[in-house]
């Protein structure tokens, strides 16, 4: 694991240390999937980010 993505955990966490290990642990099962040789932002990303909803709805579509 990177040292930015550690302290990117740490920040996210907000000092709960749930959330910390609930996170690494997503990460780790991730890295595990896709034998992934480091765990880095990139995989952090992936994992992490919020579904794109590229409907819209409203006038002129």
């Amino acid at each position: 694991m990177t040292a930015e993505l550690m302290v990117t955990l740490a920040e996210h966490a907000a000092g709960s240390y749930r959330i910390l290990m609930t996170m690494a642990n997503e990460l780790l099962d991730a890295a595990t999937q896709r034998d992934a040789k480091q765990i880095d932002e990139k995989l952090y990303l992936e994992v992490f980010a919020a579904p794109v909803n590229y409907e819209r709805k409203g006038k002129g579509r």
